[in-house]
């Protein structure tokens, strides 16, 4: 035996080996440059770049070569040798593109570096390692590079000097790269946290991006996207895979849609991928992911619409060097080595392992880069030579745990440092890192249990419903953390308990909308973390430890852990506790492309649209067959016109409301819903508009013709009639350019004036040309009087109809009184009593009559109240207008027309109906709740309720619908509002569900429900509204936050409450340029107000803080115990206060800090606290949170400066993405300071401040 068994294992390491190996094969060309320049002269005419990153540009490989080499020579001259590191310091742009060729081309190595979100110290330390004088930038970051860095040259790339003005000539380019030459140095922090920079050589790249599988397919035509994070190495794959094989890059701006659209060939993580489906992106053909473990689901979808990689490997072997051609159904791998690519997987004892056995991945071949720079130390313990090859190469030590399959390929088990070891016994749970050989019989004995996270992580992937999930090992228990929101958690539980070990079953279960990414695109796992710790003591209490042990040893545990399942729940009422509105709902009825036309192409607007439309082109046919004249054009651009304008006539509204509303309520329900559907008459005004607008040229144009006389001796109009009818052309074609749904948005304020004044314009320009064409048609004829003429003319009698409904509405003009009721800072509720409104109707109400018109919906006086008629309306903080109503309520207003009806008069219509609101969109539903029409249920989605919009609406609300369901936003997060709709309407017997919030959500909401065959009436209304400007001031003021020093006390202490009054402020004091510098709670404060009022604020100084919702530290409750020891002991004098408060902080500048709070009220002996504590106590969760999430849908585009501690742990290094997300403009500088680093450092910090204002950027 002992004899046999060495070869036994020679046999085995040597087939290991041979799996090992990728095919060897040469690369046709030795570096990226040369086959850039390649293609660059054979096919210079071929369009290289594509750059969405802006307004779209183009650059083919001819014109990019040429800029490149120009650019090239200019460095050259700058004194960029072969072998020098230059840090690139850019966004994504054609810049950036043009840049990274040159550097390559001088035979430098580029150092990516991502303008919008590296640090000052990340900067400095490149700097540091770069072996020359030269950076390379965009304009406006370099001021902040030489600020840094004086003695570097700055080269801005998209400024024209820095492009050489010769000639570049046509024989040859300049190209200085060599095979073993840098091409370039990606940072990543690993698992230290200290940056390593992996050096990477041409050689490196090209055997990747020059050989199949690599190249992905790229042919010259093939588009690749061009989307991840310059500083990611998975960028380099996009950039070289798609130049060095001939094909168009396309740079991704903003939205990322657009750019999807475009693209043959996607690179990205599986966490961005999981984001998009295939079928709406039919362009895409091959797909590669890589940078974190894909889905078996995710994997299977975009194989069966295409090519889909799976591919593995760290930076350090060059990207990637396992790829896998992924089969719908196969099992997930990661497949074999790369071409000259070798994978070792290693047992125990340091020897290949047997197919089907664990081990360490180590990496071999002509991936492997030369190592970490500058940290020889640390490349020495990850790099060694190659002992399998023998031949000089060296070998790096993944990380990863895999092992072989018997066809060849390999199953990545996780990484070395994901392996967690769960002590189950009496003590306390807790965590140990564990290696391959930590396994040990004592293990066993204290009931300790090796756990693969990863494992986990993919058994929770495979659960029903789950898109992404990941598995963390949090304060000793397993925390799961899923996508989308809607999952199940219970039959996520009894998924994983099936499949996993019951010590491997997550004890928490946090369903999320969207898993939080990193800046490269891959799953944020420390957010995470921090998310769940915010929650650890929200958790239900565990089992007492000796009743764990015994449920575990008796084969109880499947009831224990389903006890200690926490679900990190999005939504809590008391209807909640009844039916469950989390249920899985039904898929969408019939196919994709029938939904679609169904229920987003033939709405009831645009088949109403359409039906106008055709009705016109059949009339024009009809125009045409008879050649009709000028006159019978006109009178078709009379009947639209009046079309148009009486659909939007208050009284003509209400009676088609009254028609189709009446409809009782025992007709078949089909009926009701199509009636419905009556405010979508807006499809007929806008469609008449169009179509008058079109007969009104068609008029004019016919009518030159004529007068040109070019129509066989028909009537001509006179001169006057054609400059008039040329003037109402333009300006009906303004009136229609506005009215487009994009200008719309985006300029409301503009349409509503330009719709207004020039409307009327054109209405009496219509008037002269009617009288013009009449008194033309009197001369054409003797004996035709004018008045007999106009009494004939049906364009007459149509002007005079459209004429009189435009009027209508004004002769109601009135001034009224009013009476304000302050809800709260972003609310006020206005009673009028001159009238009692219909229920389900909207008034207009204005201060310019002439200039605006904001319309809101009513809420009746209920009848029992006293015999008292009127009515009142909600308003809430939406903009300029709104916002001066809240802050200066007002006393009387402009009331015009009659109370006009809107959706809620639909309700009528229904047996029983669920109402869905977001934030303010409670206002049009409050006359229905208070006065139903008949039975009710309510899904209410907003932050604060009870504070935003006070307690007598809530308290209604509640009155009303006992079991409605008020969605606290702020402290649940965003709701599944498809999801609990469909159930509540299901469990409810509702017959219609009616939504009432912004465009976007509506629209997804009511396609969600219809197409699940529930008849939802939606409605989304928005205003934007002009921002003023005010008086210049250059002093400084202190405006201290509520609730601190002599500011005024509030119950409500949060950051949107606080960066309104700072807004007010602002405001009341007429200040312009302003810079808000803010520490701690002011910080957050002063983001927040950036964020919200861009235009109040020229730029912000945040102080150890970060955008993001974080714990605060238990420092911040010890002080706030202090505080009221030293309030309750009654000192007189400061010194008592110091001993008191010395107890609980040792730093001497942080307790004179906290200190500056006392003082000695006038008549009293002893000292209090300014600051009321028991509100600020009562608000520490709140001053945890940060009001936005979403960075890609509000920012602050201005400069900002950070100043965090260096021994602070309230900004660290893994936010700085998430910063530069928000403030793309932001610099970072770090003070050897705690948290109070003002009081600890203040001259360091007001040098940087001071820096700051001279060099804002």
């Amino acid at each position: 035996m002992a004899a046999i068994h060495p070869r036994r294992s020679r046999q085995h390491h040597g087939h290991n080996r041979q799996l090992g190996h990728g095919k060897v094969v040469h690369s046709p060309f030795p570096t990226v440059t040369a086959a850039f320049y390649h293609y660059a002269k054979s096919c210079p005419d071929n369009l290289a770049v594509y750059d969405l990153s802006g307004p779209p540009r183009e650059l083919t490989y001819g014109d990019l070569a040429v800029r490149v080499q120009r650019l090239a020579r200019q460095l050259r001259r700058r004194g960029v040798t072969p072998g020098q590191r230059i840090p690139i310091i850019v966004k994504r742009s054609l810049e950036m593109i043009v840049g990274i060729w040159a550097i390559l081309s001088c035979g430098a190595q580029y150092v990516p570096l991502d303008g919008g979100v590296v640090p000052d110290e990340t900067i400095r330390r490149v700097l540091d390692q770069a072996q020359g004088d030269v950076v390379l930038c965009i304009s406006s970051t370099k001021h902040r590079i030489t600020g840094l860095c004086p003695d570097h040259i700055a080269v801005a790339v998209d400024e024209p000097e820095s492009l050489d003005p010769e000639i570049v000539p046509e024989d040859g380019y300049m190209d200085l790269a060599t095979t073993d030459g840098g091409c370039y140095v990606i940072y990543t922090s690993g698992t230290t946290g200290q940056p390593k920079g992996v050096d990477i050589t041409h050689r490196n790249v090209a055997n990747l991006v020059c050989l199949s599988p690599g190249n992905l397919g790229v042919t010259p035509g093939t588009s690749v996207g061009s989307l991840l994070n310059i500083s990611f190495d998975m960028a380099a794959w996009e950039i070289f895979t798609c130049l060095c094989n001939g094909g168009t890059l396309v740079l991704r701006g903003s939205k990322w849609e657009q750019t999807l659209q475009e693209v043959d060939v996607l690179i990205c993580t599986p966490t961005i991928l999981s984001k998009y489906h295939p079928t709406e992106y039919p362009m895409i053909k091959t797909v590669a992911t890589a940078g974190e473990p894909t889905t078996q689901s995710l994997a299977d979808l975009w194989a069966s619409h295409g090519t889909y990689w799976n591919c593995c490997g760290p930076t350090e072997t060059t990207i990637v060097n396992t790829m896998q051609k992924h089969i719908v159904g196969d099992e997930l791998s990661i497949g074999r080595p790369t071409p000259n690519n070798k994978v070792y997987i290693l047992g125990e004892d340091g020897e290949p392992a047997p197919v089907g056995a664990p081990g360490v991945m180590w990496a071999g071949g002509l991936g492997v880069s030369r190592g970490y720079v500058g940290l020889e130390g640390k490349t020495a313990e990850k790099y060694t030579p190659d002992r399998f090859a023998n031949d000089g190469s060296n070998m790096y030590n993944t990380g990863d745990l895999g092992r072989w399959r018997s066809d060849g390929s390999i199953e990545i088990l996780g990484r070395v440092d994901d392996q967690v070891k769960v002590k189950v016994c009496a003590e306390p749970v807790r965590l140990d890192p564990i290696h391959i050989r930590s396994s040990s019989k004592a293990d066993t004995e204290a009931k300790g249990f090796r756990v693969e996270l990863d494992g986990v992580s993919a058994s929770l992937a495979s659960a029903p419903g789950v898109s992404r999930a990941v598995a963390l090992l949090i304060l000793g228990e397993i925390h799961g953390f899923t996508s989308p929101w809607n999952c199940d958690v219970a039959a996520i539980t009894k998924h994983m308990q099936q499949r996993q070990p019951y010590y491997a079953v997550p004890t928490h279960i946090h369903v999320l909308d969207e898993l939080p990414a990193t800046a490269n695109g891959k799953i944020n796992k420390k957010a995470l973390q921090a998310m769940a710790m915010t929650k650890v003591n929200m958790d239900e209490p565990q089992l007492p430890a000796k009743e764990s042990e015994r449920e575990m040893s008796n084969g109880k545990l499947e009831v224990k852990l389903k006890s200690q399942v926490s679900m990190s729940t999005l939504s809590s009422s008391s209807v909640l506790e009844k039916q469950d509105l989390s249920l899985e709902i039904p898929s969408k009825l019939c196919s994709q492309p029938f939904r679609g036309l169904r229920h987003r192409i033939f709405i009831v607007y645009r088949t109403l649209f359409s039906l106008v439309g055709i009705a016109n082109l059949v009339a024009l046919i009809y125009a045409i067959a008879l050649n009709l004249n000028s006159e019978s054009l006109g009178t078709m651009t009379a009947i639209n016109l009046a079309a148009a304008i009486l659909v939007r006539q208050d009284t003509v509204i209400n009676g088609l409301y009254a028609v189709t509303c009446s409809v009782p309520k025992r007709f078949p329900l089909w009926i009701r819903a199509r009636c419905a559907k009556i405010y979508h008459l807006g499809g007929i005004h806008s469609a008449a508009g169009i179509c008058a607008t079109a007969w009104l040229v068609v008029s004019t144009v016919r009518g030159a013709i004529c007068n040109g006389g070019f129509c066989n001796g028909q009537q001509t109009g006179s001169l006057a009639t054609q400059v008039v009818s040329w003037l109402l052309c333009g300006l009906c074609c303004i009136m229609v350019g506005s009215a487009l749904p994009s200008f719309r948005k985006r300029h409301h304020n503009l349409f509503e004036r330009s719709h207004r004044f020039a409307g009327w314009t054109a209405l009496g320009l219509f008037w002269v040309r009617t009288m013009l064409a009449i008194d033309d048609k009197c001369r054409g004829y003797d004996g035709l009087s004018f008045g007999g003429a106009a009494a004939r003319n049906p364009d007459f009698w149509l002007l005079v109809v459209a004429t009189c409904s435009i009027v209508s509405s004004w002769l109601f003009l009135r001034k009224v009184p009013v009476h304000a009721e302050v809800l709260s800072d972003h609310a006020v509720r206005l009673h009028f009593d001159y009238t009692v409104p219909v229920n389900g109707t909207f008034t207009r109400i204005s201060r310019r009559p002439l200039l605006e018109w904001h319309s809101f919906a009513t809420i009746p006086t209920p009848e029992s109240t006293n015999n008292v008629k009127g009515y009142s309306l909600v308003v809430s903080n939406a903009g300029d207008w709104t916002r001066d109503c809240i802050r200066n309520p007002p006393t009387k207003l402009w009331v015009r027309g009659v109370p006009t009806c809107g959706v809620m008069r639909i309700a009528t219509l229904f047996n029983r109906i669920v109402v869905i609101a977001t934030g303010s969109g409670i206002g049009p539903l409050l006359g229905h709740i208070s006065q139903p029409s008949c039975p009710t249920q309510l899904i209410w989605s907003t932050a604060h309720p009870e504070e935003t919009f006070g307690r007598e609406i809530v308290g209604l609300i509640k009155d009303k619908i006992p079991d409605a369901v008020i969605h606290d936003t702020k402290l649940h997060g965003r709701p599944d509002l498809v999801r609990m709709g469909f159930n509540l309407a299901q469990n409810f017997g509702a017959e219609a569900v009616i939504v009432i919030a912004n465009e976007k959500i509506t629209k997804k909401i009511v396609y969600g429900l219809e197409t699940r065959g529930i008849a939802d009436p939606g409605v989304w209304a928005g205003q934007i509204f002009n921002l003023f400007g005010a008086t210049p001031n250059e002093d400084a003021f202190s405006s201290t936050d509520r609730n601190h020093g002599e500011s005024p006390h509030d119950a409500r202490h949060d950051y949107a409450a606080m960066a309104q009054d700072v807004a007010d402020f602002i405001q009341d004091h007429g200040l312009t340029e302003t810079t808000l510098i803010g520490h701690s709670m002011g910080a957050k404060t002063s983001m927040t107000l950036a964020l919200r009022s861009p235009e109040l604020v020229t730029d912000i100084v945040a102080v150890d803080n970060a955008p993001v919702d974080a714990t605060l530290s238990r420092d911040f409750a010890e002080y706030i115990r202090s505080m009221k020891k030293i309030q309750d002991a009654n000192i007189s004098r400061q010194t008592e206060a110091d001993a008191i408060l010395s107890e609980y902080e040792k730093s001497l500048p942080i307790r004179q800090f906290l200190l500056g709070n006392l003082h000695r009220p006038a008549g009293e002996k002893t000292q209090k606290f300014r600051i009321p504590l028991d509100i600020i106590g009562r608000s520490l969760d709140n001053l945890g949170d940060f009001p936005y999430k979403d960075p890609n849908e509000i920012r602050f585009e201005k400069p900002a400066l950070f100043v965090r501690g260096t021994k602070s742990k309230y900004v660290p290094d893994e936010l700085l993405p998430l910063i530069g997300q928000f403030f793309p403009r932001f610099r970072m500088v770090d003070i050897d300071a705690g948290h109070w680093l003002i009081s600890e450092q203040p001259e360091a910090f007001r040098r940087a401040v001071v820096e700051f204002l001279q060099k804002p950027e």
